[in-house]
């Protein structure tokens, strides 16, 4: 958790009354979050550990900025991460989730999205959606699953990503924009609650 303990020994000094209500919890119901997520389609990201949700969209900085802390807790088989693609912040946002969702090897068409991420257009690196390769069925379907996700993500309280969907002793969570120093107490939470915090 090397890069979170970073930005927590920055955030710890920087963050403001207002940064936190920004990206306040919502106060959606555990079991409303726990149903809606049921309604998703994700894939998971990492082999071993606790799960968490990740609803994320190709084109949103925040998102990348998240994954890129996270990856390297997947990596030390210490978490997994339930991505949920959304588009929705530009007009080539939900061709390029629908075409994650439609890729043979889903996990990399992430990978390659956040990895080739363009800091200064703020978008991501990856393919919008081409029928034409995947079949035009494929594609269809592609779309209404991303469709379905950003209905999702705006049940739960807004259309906003990053957001990080969790569950502890039995209650769903939901945090919209977490900061570094919010994230290691969700993260720090999570590995107590199942276990998995180091000694």
């Amino acid at each position: 958790m090397h890069g979170i303990k970073k930005i927590l020994l920055a955030t710890a000094l920087a963050t403001t009354i207002s940064t936190l209500a920004q990206a306040s919890a919502t106060d959606i119901t555990s079991t409303k979050i726990q149903n809606l997520m049921r309604e998703t389609t994700g894939f998971v990201l990492g082999f071993k550990g606790p799960e968490i949700g990740l609803f994320m969209d190709p084109n949103s900085a925040g998102s990348h900025t998240l994954y890129e802390e996270l990856v390297p807790i997947i990596a030390r088989y210490r978490l997994r991460v339930y991505a949920v693609p959304v588009g929705y912040i530009k007009a080539g946002s939900l061709s390029k989730a629908a075409a994650e969702m439609a890729a043979p090897n889903v996990q990399a068409a992430i990978a390659k999205d956040e990895h080739d991420f363009n800091a200064a257009s703020g978008e991501g690196g990856g393919p919008g959606l081409n029928p034409a390769s995947v079949g035009k069925r494929r594609a269809a379907e592609a779309i209404t699953l991303t469709k379905r996700n950003n209905q999702a993500l705006k049940s739960i309280g807004k259309m906003e990503t990053p957001l990080i969907v969790w569950e502890t002793h039995g209650r769903w969570k939901a945090q919209y924009r977490p900061t570094g120093l919010q994230m290691v107490h969700i993260l720090r939470g999570i590995f107590n609650g199942n276990r998995h915090m180091e000694n």
